[in-house]
């Protein structure tokens, strides 16, 4: 089954993406960044605009840098 035919491998990396962003939202930098890792790995390599924001964002608040959503507030 192709990556984008609806069959196994599409509702794996639907999954994982699912869970990706769970972890993101509460939080779980690591957790998120795996689970986005899994499910690049099932489309060779490719990752969506939005999975991409995430992965840089998760990986931004691992390292302890400010996030791209927060990147442009000054106070």
């Amino acid at each position: 089954s192709g990556a984008f035919d609806g069959g196994p491998s599409y509702e794996a990396r639907r999954n994982l993406r699912e869970a990706a962003r769970d972890a993101f939202n509460t939080g779980r930098w690591a957790e998120c960044l795996k689970k986005l890792d899994e499910a690049k790995a099932l489309v060779g390599g490719e990752e969506n605009e939005g999975m991409a924001r995430m992965r840089s964002e998760a990986e931004a608040a691992l390292t302890g840098e400010a996030s791209v959503r927060d990147a442009g507030v000054r106070g």
